[in-house]
This record gives structure tokens, C-alpha cells and sequence, in this order.
């Protein structure tokens, strides 16, 4: 978050939260909850808003989406209350967006009765805003750009997350790069390399990566030293369906492959992918 202070300081941003409540047609399309690494929690809130202003960041609006492919309204409008209840004390906030995900039915289920999330999302709102006195309806046409902004940094190793006995730790390598976890649960050692030398506790992480969808975690319950940005990590046994099984999904290039020789010797036998390789293949 003191990173998105200073990337947008003088702007604003909508923060995405994490209502602690999600639904979806298989659990790793579920995108909110007590261990999922999206969002920020109702309790951060506060924590959140007072690194932002140091930074002289607004805080124009709320966002969220409890998973993908649920059939009924029930959890959906639990989640659009919660996020009503964080909007109370968040008086900047001009709009809220409770985000989709509507299921569709593919095998022949009863479809989502979306009448029935209509009038429970009108509901919500009217009370909403009869009991504050305020509108969350100022973000449409004409109203500012606002950047969008998750509890998250990027790169090598971000700051953790603490989720219910566990942190939650991004780094940069996305399913994208690895898929083997993702497709078997397969373990791999993952070993932390701090940045410096320093007293860290001992904590259980949770290794996620940096694409936008739940199933992308690379170790659960791992003892390691707290992550630190800037640390690096060593995914161990990965050669194998490597670099093979990658793919360039949610726009991310694919990795290089490194090889060490049996005499120690380091060469890269695949260079890294680029921007403009991605486009290459356009028309």
C-alpha cells in the first residue's frame, strides 16, 4: 500500500475488498474469503486510508468480486452488504462497485434469478444511502479516471498478507510460468533468499503468484523467514514441464531458461519474452 501511496500520490484510486465472503462454481474460481490473497480486509480499511493520505491519495470508490459462476443471490448480496458497511467509513467514496461473476448454468442448473439480485442489491442501496445521507451513484459518465488498487506490490517478493493463521505472500511467478501446481498440486521446495540479513520471525506462507486468479499458488502452509519486497525465491525441480507449459496468459511474457552445466558453467538457451513478441503475433 505505500508503494500504491507513492505510484499515485495526487490521484485516486478505488480499493478492492475482500468482503470474507465468496461463492463460486469450484473453489479456486472463488476469489473472496478468509485465506484468498485478493483484496483488503474490512479491518485493513483504516490502516489503508492512513497510508494513502500520508500520500495525498483519495480514496474514490470501493470495489469487489466474490468468485465466478454462482447460481444464487444469497452470498452475492451478503458480500454487497459488507462492502456497503466498509463504504460507512470511507466518506470520500463516491461509488461502489460489487463486481460480476453471475453463473450461467452450463451443466443444466437453475439459473441465477438475477431479478431476485436486482431488487436485493435496490434494497441495499436505498437503505444505504436514506441511513448516511450520502450517494454512491457519482461514478458514471463525466466523473475522473480512478485507478483501481489491490493490497499487493509488484515484484520479486511482496509484503505478506495475514489471513487467518497464515500469511499470504505474492511474488512474480505466475501460473503462467509454472503451471504444475495449478493443474496436479504438485509440490515443489520453494525456498525464500532474503534480500539482507536481518531477525525475521518464523511464519507458515502461503505462496501465491501474479495472476488474477485463486488457483494460482505455488505452496501452501510453508515454513519460512516473513517475506520481504525484494527478496528472491527459489522454485526447486521445475525444469522438467517448465518452460513447456507456459503460456503468456493475463498478458504476462513467458520466463527465460537458464542452464548450469555439469562443469558450473550459466547460460541462458532461451531468452526471456518480450512486450513485443506478445504483439508480434497480431495483425
Amino acid at each position: 500500500m505505500r508503494l500504491a501511496a507513492d505510484v499515485f500520490a495526487g490521484d485516486e484510486v478505488a480499493l478492492r475488498i475482500n468482503p470474507l465472503v465468496g461463492d463460486g462454481h469450484h473453489g479456486k474460481v472463488v476469489t473472496a474469503g478468509a485465506r484468498v490473497k485478493f483484496g483488503i480486509l474490512p479491518s485493513e480499511v483504516p490502516q489503508a486510508l492512513e497510508i494513502l493520505a500520508a500520500g495525498r491519495v483519495s480514496v474514490a470508490g470501493l470495489n469487489q468480486h466474490i468468485g465466478s459462476g454462482f447460481l444464487t443471490a444469497e452470498r452475492y448480496l451478503e458480500a454487497a452488504n459488507a462492502l456497503l458497511e466498509v463504504c460507512r467509513g470511507v466518506p470520500s467514496a463516491r461509488f461502489a462497485d460489487f463486481g460480476g461473476g453471475f453463473g450461467i448454468g452450463y451443466g443444466g442448473e437453475t439459473r441465477l434469478d438475477l431479478s431476485a439480485v436486482g431488487a436485493g442489491l435496490s434494497c441495499l442501496l436505498v437503505d444505504w444511502e436514506r441511513e448516511t445521507g450520502r450517494s454512491l451513484r457519482a461514478g458514471g459518465a463525466g466523473a475522473p479516471r480512478v485507478r483501481r488498487v489491490r493490497w499487493r506490490s509488484p515484484g520479486r517478493s511482496t509484503p505478506s498478507k495475514e489471513r487467518v493463521g497464515i500469511h499470504v505472500a505474492g511474488c512474480d511467478i505466475g501460473f503462467n510460468v509454472l503451471q504444475r501446481p495449478v493443474l496436479y498440486d504438485s509440490y515443489h521446495h520453494i525456498d525464500l533468499v532474503p534480500q539482507e540479513v536481518s531477525d525475521r520471525p518464523l511464519v507458515d506462507v502461503q505462496w501465491v503468484g501474479n495472476i488474477c486468479e485463486s488457483g494460482d499458488i505455488l505452496g501452501h502452509d510453508r515454513k519460512c523467514l516473513l517475506p520481504k519486497v525484494g527478496d528472491h525465491l527459489v522454485v526447486r525441480d521445475a525444469g522438467a514441464y517448465g518452460w513447456a507449459m507456459s503460456s503468456s496468459y493475463n498478458a504476462r511474457p513467458r520466463a527465460a531458461e537458464v542452464l548450469l552445466a555439469g562443469d558450473g558453467s550459466v547460460r541462458t538457451i532461451r531468452r526471456r519474452e518480450t512486450w513485443e513478441d506478445l504483439l508480434s503475433a497480431l495483425p
